[in-house]
């Protein structure tokens, strides 16, 4: 299984590295820090790049997702299954990806690529029950059959999966991961006995509060909506099978 590994921010450079093990290589994420020394290489112009796209209002990065999801695994210690990193759901060539099968017990967490779609949902296992969520999505019977695949490389087939109603994202915001990470947060640090089904984000501080935790190297619960919210009725859980 993937153990995340976030190494400390190096001298000179604009990035953290996350490294991964996979197989005999090593992948090494670049994530911006923003606390660090303007770097003159092309890696760093690069993460440069993508941190300005992201923060314009484009689809979050990949690297920018499995940085926070490695903080927060580092975060739970371990209480957290360590979540596998998002090229695993990104396929190549015409092929799918797959995640390895996660272990039989413990909270887990996982954002997923559904790249067929270009969007993102997520999905978690509290307590043996199977959670998906997605902020685009048009009801129990619409799931992506691309979705249904990854779920069925990370439980196995034929598993029952509980259909979550979830706040939806506006038009257009392209805040799709940003939900899945807030939401996931939400299972993960959310007061005791809270839904995390039911809480309401403030959408229009999303994608700043994500690099705001970046750069501090933590992260914590997404900043809730006030005023006149949604009426975000509980789901009434309908099922579906990996």
């Amino acid at each position: 299984f993937f153990v995340p590994d976030l190494d400390e921010e190096q001298e000179g450079t604009d990035f953290f590295s996350i490294v991964r093990p996979f197989g005999e290589d090593v992948v090494v994420l670049e994530v911006p820090a923003g606390s660090a020394n303007p770097s003159q290489t092309s890696a760093g112009d690069a993460s440069r790049r993508t941190v300005d796209q992201d923060r314009r209002g484009m689809d979050i990065d990949e690297p920018i997702i499995d940085a926070w999801m490695t903080i927060l695994w580092r975060r739970m210690g371990g209480r957290l299954v360590p979540p596998q990193p998002m090229y695993m759901s990104q396929g190549y060539g015409g092929q799918l990806g797959s995640f390895n099968r996660a272990p039989g017990h413990g909270l887990l967490l996982q954002p997923i690529n559904l790249a067929t779609e270009h969007h993102y949902a997520g999905t978690a296992r509290v307590e043996g029950t199977i959670y998906y969520m997605d902020s685009l999505s048009r009801g129990v019977n619409s799931i992506p059959a691309i979705a249904k695949h990854y779920l069925r490389t990370l439980y196995g087939p034929n598993k029952p999966v509980i259909f979550m109603g979830i706040q939806q994202q506006s038009t257009g915001s392209n805040t799709c991961a940003l939900h899945v990470l807030a939401r996931l947060t939400q299972f993960a640090l959310g007061p005791s006995g809270s839904d995390p089904e039911l809480v309401v984000f403030d959408e229009s501080r999303m994608r700043l509060y994500v690099f705001e935790q970046l750069d501090s190297d933590t992260v914590n619960l997404f900043p809730a909506a006030v005023g006149d919210l949604p009426d975000l009725r509980r789901s009434d859980h309908s099922q579906f099978r990996t």
